[in-house]
């Protein structure tokens, strides 16, 4: 077939793809028409739940005035007077969730779940056609409840379709599509052309298209690893703060020194021995050691007790899950690895907090780490207990099999643990380490102690900073 009976035969689809494309540019334009004609009903929505958030917060620091001075009666005319006002039912709920005065649906004395903790202000959905503002209650002693303030939002949201606004929003949106559709066929007779010339052989087609499209796909894709690189960065800047943070607290004795090191490799280790995919154990790599980053959060109190918490020491340390997943959450490369520290203390049987979910719903890599984490604090020892053999610790940890911990992947631990020949016995080497540096090992042979002593002398003079004791397991240093 001649190259123009070619030409002529691919250009003579251009009709069919330009009437599809003016067909989309039509219903584009009637959507972007429709969604402009009833903005005005969303903004006055918005306004509207603006105004609720903003009267529940008066009536909230109203209310806490009357609970702090133990006025009943005020507190009752006050609920009632804002709620004649504002056209809408007002709860107030104590911080054990028990409604104490009500308004509206809620009855006093019924029993309904918290949805602020002391922090900012919360909006949820309350049934069709309703919204519910929560507003935390404080007084002198701390957060104490909650009010409740509840509105129809329906009559807001229900308008007239805005004539003028959807009709030149239609108008401008069609011009705009027409000149999409016939850019796009322009487009689309081009390529047909360079790609017959190209098989015809008349040219090669870097010399047949355009050059700016090569320097356009150029600039994609310098922007595009510019990108990646300030990801890559940020990435790498959040892993290193995250473990400065958890050395401070170590360094603090607020958690076990080196406890998110030796979890790593043990976890690391184990995850290699189930035959598990490089890119497990690349998270359990990133995310074991920083199991303890939440907990910077942590009342110091809470961290230091062996026992007797108080109620709010609990709390608080039942957060750090929450806390640690919340640091690395805003690096989206790190979200699993989020994931991972936010499930530490779930437990099997999903009486573990702070999402009690269960079973495998629990993240893998999380069972791995708390079944690592829990072993290593029996076996080096804690605040809660002297330090066990392995055996013993297996034998502790065995009666939490199926409850705390996957059955499965402890009876594969159990295995790895075995199978990893550890040492009955603590080693009493100690290393004299700055900042993570670790040049020297103290050793028992009595012909390396005098040279020992001045190597440790001429070492100490250069240092700076404080030193660390720490066990010596033997790995990577040499004698």
């Amino acid at each position: 077939m001649p190259s123009s009976s070619r030409r002529r035969q691919a250009l003579s689809l251009t009709p069919a793809v330009f009437a599809v494309l003016a067909i989309g540019a039509v219903v584009t334009a009637v959507l972007v028409a429709v969604v402009a004609g009833n903005s005005t009903a969303a903004d006055r929505a918005e306004t509207l739940a603006q105004e609720r958030r903003q009267q529940a917060e008066i009536v909230a620091r109203r209310v806490a005035t009357a609970v702090v001075s133990a006025d009943p009666d005020r507190l009752e005319r006050l609920i009632s007077d804002a709620a004649a006002a504002l056209g809408t039912g007002l709860s107030v709920v104590d911080r054990e969730g028990v409604v104490r005065a009500s308004t509206g649906d809620n009855q006093e004395g019924k029993v309904v779940p918290l949805w602020t903790d002391g922090g900012r202000t919360v909006e949820r959905l309350a049934g069709e056609g309703h919204r519910e503002v929560m507003v935390p209650l404080h007084g002198a002693h701390g957060f104490f409840g909650e009010l409740r303030l509840r509105y129809p939002v329906s009559s807001a949201l229900e308008s007239e379709f805005a004539v003028g606004p959807g009709l030149a929003a239609l108008c401008g949106g069609l011009v705009l599509a027409i000149l999409t559709a016939l850019l796009a066929n322009a487009w689309n007779q081009r390529v047909r052309s360079v790609a017959i010339a190209v098989r015809e052989g008349e040219g090669e087609i870097r010399g047949a298209l355009d050059p700016t499209l090569t320097d356009l796909t150029a600039a994609l894709r310098n922007e595009r690893a510019d990108l990646d690189s300030e990801l890559t960065q940020a990435r790498i800047g959040t892993l290193q703060m995250a473990r400065e943070i958890v050395h401070s607290l170590e360094i603090q004795g607020l958690v076990p020194t080196g406890h998110g090191e030796r979890v790593r490799r043990l976890a690391v280790g184990f995850a290699r021995f189930l035959d598990l995919e490089e890119a497990d154990c690349e998270l359990l790599n990133e995310s074991c050691p920083l199991l303890d980053l939440g907990k910077v959060t942590v009342r110091p109190s809470a961290l230091r007790k062996c026992e007797g918490l108080d109620g709010e020491e609990r709390a608080s340390l039942r957060q750090h899950p929450v806390r640690g997943a919340a640091l690395l959450g805003g690096v989206p490369s790190l979200a699993t690895a989020a994931q991972t520290i936010r499930a530490q203390a779930e437990r099997y049987d999903g009486g573990g907090y702070p999402d009690g979910i269960r079973g495998t719903r629990i993240p893998r890599s999380s069972r791995i780490a708390s079944l690592c984490s829990n072993y290593d604090l029996l076996t080096i020892g804690s605040r809660f207990g002297p330090p066990m053999p392995w055996p013993d610790a297996l034998d502790r940890l065995r009666e939490d099999r199926g409850e705390t911990f996957d059955p499965e992947l402890f009876d594969r631990f159990e295995d790895f643990v075995r199978e990893s020949s550890p040492r009955d016995e603590r080693r009493t080497d100690v290393l004299l380490t700055t900042q993570g540096v670790l040049p020297h090992r103290i050793t028992d042979e009595p012909h390396e102690v005098e040279q020992l002593i001045d190597d440790v002398e001429s070492w100490l003079a250069a240092c700076e900073s404080e030193l660390e004791i720490v066990p010596d397991d033997g790995s990577d240093l040499d004698a």
